[in-house]
């Protein structure tokens, strides 16, 4: 949820990418407060043009493939 504001740059951006979410829904869900819905992951999954999988997964470090897990 952050990667896509930072990629949008505020909260007003993605609530309008992901059809009118509520601005304090996004930032309670993105610092922890709340948990998300089925349909907020599948939006934003959708505004940030990857997979619901890909979002859910533990975040890979940079040296490290992506799909396998490999460094070098």
């Amino acid at each position: 949820m952050r990667g896509v504001k930072a990629r949008l740059g505020t909260w007003r951006a993605v609530s309008e990418a992901m059809d009118g979410v509520n601005i304090r829904t996004l930032c309670r869900v993105a610092c922890g407060a709340e948990r998300g819905s089925p349909a907020l992951v599948l939006l934003t999954a959708r505004v940030a043009k990857t997979s619901v999988e890909r979002l859910l997964s533990p975040p890979v470090a940079a040296d490290r493939c992506c799909g396998c897990g490999r460094s070098g």
